[in-house]
């Protein structure tokens, strides 16, 4: 498979070991605009045959169907035939106003609030989004 690798990346860079032509990458808009965007300099420096047409958006894209080569997501990938590969943490953090004592909010009440939360973000209740 190496090899494979190795051979697809002579044949499609004029320049050995650079990568060139179009890369069409998907990404979230906040991690697009805050992780991505800043990297994108140094890269194209790096290799100056790369073009990089970035779509930001939080919406669902069918990657296939609109050619996309990467798509960077920050939820866990859905039952399909994508690839997928963790390339960092994800530490998510519970902020919330201050509340007034109130039966409403027992003690254990805010542990059922971060299992909902962690629920609702596709993790399960008793798993860290880590």
């Amino acid at each position: 498979m190496a090899d494979a690798e190795s051979g697809a990346r002579a044949e499609l860079s004029p320049l050995p070991g650079k990568a060139s032509g179009v890369l069409h990458v998907t990404a979230p808009s906040g991690f697009g605009q805050s992780v991505v965007l800043p990297m994108l300099p140094a890269l194209l420096e790096a290799n100056p045959e790369l073009r990089i047409d970035l779509d930001l958006s939080d919406r669902q894209v069918d990657i296939v169907g609109q050619g996309l080569d990467l798509a960077l997501r920050i939820a866990p990938l859905e039952d399909s035939e994508l690839v997928a590969k963790k390339i960092g943490p994800n530490p998510r953090l519970i902020c919330a106003a201050p509340v007034r004592p109130s039966a409403n909010f027992a003690a254990g009440r805010w542990a059922s609030i971060a299992r909902n939360v962690r629920s609702y973000a596709g993790y399960p209740s008793s798993q860290s989004p880590d």
